[in-house]
């Protein structure tokens, strides 16, 4: 049976083709372009790739030099903005990305034969995500919710020797990611993480967007598909602001940013 990336070569021939009909895609609306959207099968293999899947989505934006910046619900504002709740509601594109991130970024670290019991990942996004890792895996999906900010194992058992991998959709501070981990080991200290060679417990996203790259972390090994570089600012510190671009929300000026 081929892997994905030899299917992938072997047919490359029909790359051009595939190319026209996203582009095709973009121009749509409506349930037109989401029928299309679920037609999807070749997603690429290259961070270029996955971004022009998030673009046709809706899904991915960055400042150019003109045009409106993002304020975020932080009240922060930025010059990108990622939803991939917006990839992750067609199915077929959830299944395509998680098991890129798996084959492509997870394996050369843990090797094909890691044994993985528990998916746990946060709320809300992160629940298509890790469902579709532990669909791969057959393993066992359990998501975290909300108490009072924080993220907590509120309904869920996990047993004593159960071997986790965090899964997320999108990692910025590691605020998330950490409340989850204190989260699971509140739950039950007798787990076990996916751990890379030098003991940091691995946690697989589809995007990773710190402020600055490159980065590392004492105590994770953050296995990314697409890893970019987004920068945030207080209102008051906006040099895009300063420069007369105007923060409007994202999510309720769509046409604004995600326009053709």
């Amino acid at each position: 049976m081929l892997s994905l990336k030899e299917d992938f070569l072997k047919n490359k021939i029909r790359e051009g083709g595939e190319k026209m009909k996203l582009e095709e895609i973009k121009r749509l609306e409506g349930i037109e372009k989401e029928r299309e959207i679920r037609k999807i099968t070749d997603i690429g293999y290259r961070k270029e790739d996955y971004i022009e899947i998030f673009e046709i989505c809706d899904a991915f934006w960055m400042y150019r030099g003109k045009g409106p910046h993002a304020l975020l619900t932080s009240g922060k504002h930025s010059d990108g903005y990622i939803d991939v709740s917006q990839v992750l509601r067609f199915p077929n594109l959830r299944d395509a990305l998680t098991q890129r991130a798996i084959e492509e970024v997870l394996f050369p670290v843990t090797g094909s034969k890691v044994e993985i019991d528990y998916v746990v990942s946060s709320s809300m996004a992160a629940i298509a995500a890790g469902d579709g890792v532990a669909t791969y895996f057959r393993a066992t999906f359990v998501y975290c919710e909300k108490a009072n900010g924080i993220q907590k194992l509120k309904r869920f058992e996990i047993p004593d020797g159960a071997k986790i991998l965090q899964v997320e959709e999108l990692i910025t501070t590691m605020k998330t990611t950490r409340q989850v981990t204190n989260a699971i080991i509140e739950k039950n200290k007798s787990v076990e993480f996916v751990k890379d060679e030098n003991g940091k417990i691995v946690v697989l996203t589809l995007v990773h967007r710190p402020e600055k790259l490159p980065i590392e972390y004492p105590d994770y090994r953050i296995l990314p598909l697409v890893e970019l570089e987004i920068h945030n600012w207080d209102a008051k510190n906006c040099p895009l602001c300063k420069a007369g671009s105007r923060a409007l929300k994202p999510k309720e000026n769509r046409n604004l940013f995600f326009k053709i």
